[in-house]
């Protein structure tokens, strides 16, 4: 049975959260941690993601499959995930309502904070992030048609604390979208309340969440956090560098599936494997780890984050990793120690190959092309 309420007291401050509906308990699907922030000094770390603490890849599927479910059924949806924590959350719930609901029409691309050579389709703002821009380049040619017609917009993150970043976006994209009718805002958790919800139904917007409630927030006024890196990163573009067609300039099918086995990089079949995803490439990753482990491989997943999170709270330990993009933005991995690895894989896109710092074990690196194969 889920508890109604609860509270976590954090060096940040004490976070109280109260659940009014949910499908699966809130203590299954999320940990709450800090920031080192004092403009917000908490954050929600989900247990089901693969971000920030690792998970067996088949229970990041079946709950993107789970919200998947929950959405009304549309003939015309695009669907649209936040980078960077959601893209993968997104696209896998994308792929589950492909699945789901084979006669309809649907799209799917994802905001990034990566500049391609294009000029951007829409901006957006996310106003409490670390990294507040984001750029969308909605679809390429072939699919502008489709997308024009789309009558359902699907924006999707992986938790919504009050629905500005959101409605935001909402309104960016309806300006694009002329045919758009309805908004649903999907999530993991959704701790908006009462009165994000009414706020929400002004705008002609409708939440779908695993779970749904409500939180409040007391700083600690003697929480001092050290000072962050930027994690904005240097507007550069990286045209040519990072992979296009995964989603950032839209997608109307799943991707190709990767052949790549652990066998082909000399992997014992007793290790246990912790599958890495890097920036802002993820769903790729999952697929390959979902794979490993229906294999029946010992396999863990999750992926990098520009968040800088404090040690403690949630997070049992913290390594940096190096900017493969090039970018001049901070990229950390969160308790990867906990998912007890032999080996990591670590997926990515860019030329440049991430460095672990102080991994733990072995690491291999393998580089994915456009076409969702490994091209290392």
């Amino acid at each position: 049975m889920t508890a109604p309420q609860g509270s976590a007291t954090l060096q940040a401050g004490t976070l109280k959260w109260s659940v009014s509906h949910s499908h699966i308990p809130v203590e299954s699907l999320c940990r709450f941690g800090t920031r080192r922030s004092r403009r917000r000094g908490f954050v929600f770390l989900s247990t089901v993601l693969g971000k920030h603490i690792p998970v067996l890849p088949s229970m990041v599927i079946a709950n993107q499959k789970e919200l998947a479910a929950r959405l009304p059924k549309s003939e015309n949806v695009v669907f649209v995930g936040l980078a960077e924590t959601a893209i993968g959350l997104a696209q896998g719930v994308f792929e589950a309502y492909l699945e789901q609901h084979p006669s309809s029409c649907a799209l799917f691309t994802h905001t990034t904070r990566h500049q391609l050579a294009e000029s951007p389709w829409y901006n957006s703002q996310e106003p409490h992030s670390h990294a507040p821009d984001h750029l969308g380049y909605g679809f390429e040619p072939n699919l502008c048609e489709k997308a024009q017609q789309a009558r359902t917009l699907v924006l999707v993150d992986d938790e919504i604390s009050t629905g500005t970043t959101l409605l935001g976006l909402a309104e960016a994209l309806r300006q694009r979208l002329p045919a758009i009718e309805h908004v649903v805002l999907a999530c993991l958790t959704d701790w908006s309340g009462p009165a994000g919800h009414a706020r929400f139904a002004a705008t002609g917007a409708s939440v779908v969440a695993l779970c749904q409630g409500s939180y409040s927030f007391e700083p600690n006024p003697d929480y001092q956090p050290d000072a962050a890196p930027d994690a904005r990163g240097a507007s550069l573009c990286l045209e040519g560098s990072i992979l296009k067609n995964h989603g950032r300039v839209g997608r109307s099918n799943s991707l190709p599936e990767c052949s790549l086995t652990p066998a082909d990089l000399a992997i014992p079949p007793n290790s246990t494997i912790l599958v890495l995803g890097t920036g802002e490439f993820l769903h790729a990753p999952l697929r390959l780890a979902l794979a490993w482990e229906r294999a029946g491989y010992r396999v863990l997943f999750q992926s990098t984050s520009r968040s800088p999170l404090a040690l403690g709270d949630g997070i049992g330990s913290v390594r940096h990793v190096s900017d493969h993009y090039g970018d001049g933005a901070p990229y950390y991995i969160y308790n990867h120690e906990s998912a007890g690895a032999d080996r990591i894989v670590v997926c990515h896109e860019t030329p440049n190959t991430p460095v672990i710092e102080n991994p733990g074990c072995p690491v291999i690196c393998v580089r994915f092309g456009e076409d969702g194969t490994c091209v290392r």
